[in-house]
């Protein structure tokens, strides 16, 4: 399974912003786990930005925090990815904690 959300979840190309963090909710499964992954600003570069992935142990917890190594941009993008066939990803969401660079 892979799914991929829309660069457009942080709303305005034009305003930069500044991600502290972000958490990924899920369902706690007996086994497995996922690949939670985000580039920024995609549509600057040729051939993509370069994704960075961070592997969730979903058998604990029910929420990661992903640490976002880019300070300041202007779209984000998120992948979720499982390649184990026996077992379930349950994602219930994730949630960003920014602001804009911009209007501060």
């Amino acid at each position: 399974m892979t799914a991929t959300t829309k660069e457009e979840l942080l709303g305005s190309l034009e305003l930069k912003k500044e991600v502290y963090k972000v958490y990924v909710l899920y369902e706690i499964q007996s086994v497995g786990t996922f690949d939670f992954a985000y580039r920024v600003d995609n549509f600057k570069y040729p051939n993509g930005a370069s994704w960075v992935t961070t592997e969730v142990d979903q058998t604990t917890s029910g929420l990661a925090e992903i640490k976002v190594r880019d300070g300041l941009f202007n779209t984000i993008q998120f992948r979720v990815q499982n390649d184990e066939s026996d077992s379930r990803v349950g994602i219930i969401g994730f949630v960003v904690i920014y602001s804009y660079a911009n209007i501060r």
